[in-house]
């Protein structure tokens, strides 16, 4: 209510600050499209996305950090994976998510942003991902798993590079033989 009176007033600045304020405290995709929209306003988003993704983006201590094994990462990088795959960058995404980790949920996401501009990663992405999903061991893990071996089936097939399939999927059944 608040920002909305601030633009109703033209007190766009007071409305970016607060939307600032949340998106600190907060951040998230949703902090982020709202500062976004309120900066708009005033025609500022170039300097407030700057600040946005600076406060994202980890100190040169935590950089140097290797990123946390399997398919964890911080939640700030998470909310920079999710703000990269809104503004339509999924390489960037792909660049967040090799640095920082990142959870399976948003590899997939990537990947599917991906598989027009880059189906060879798509594919790495997904075939990647297969084992993580299988070791969860319900009923419906199988079926995702499923749906990306798929997935790699029909991108393998639109690079024309079905040859590559069979020996894939071979290793994987062998891996997951019992499953």
């Amino acid at each position: 209510f608040l920002v909305a009176e601030y633009h109703r007033r033209k007190r766009h600045d007071d409305a970016i600050t607060l939307r600032w304020a949340g998106f600190s405290r907060h951040p998230s995709l949703q902090a982020y499209e709202q500062l976004k929209r309120a900066a708009d306003k005033s025609k500022a988003w170039g300097d407030w996305r700057g600040k946005a993704l600076a406060a994202l983006r980890p100190t040169p201590v935590q950089a140097a950090r290797p990123p946390r094994p399997g398919n964890w990462s911080d939640s700030k990088s998470a909310v920079l994976i999710q703000i990269f795959l809104w503004e339509e960058a999924p390489k960037t995404a792909l660049e967040q998510a090799r640095a920082a980790g990142c959870p399976v949920h948003l590899w997939l996401e990537i990947a599917r942003a991906l598989e027009k501009e880059s189906a060879a990663d798509a594919i790495t992405i997904y075939q990647e991902q297969i084992d993580p999903v299988v070791a969860r061991t319900r009923d419906h893990a199988y079926d995702e798993a499923t749906k990306l071996v798929q997935r790699v089936h029909d991108l393998l097939a639109g690079a024309g590079s079905s040859a590559d399939f069979a020996p894939w999927l071979n290793a994987v059944r062998a891996r997951h033989k019992a499953k």
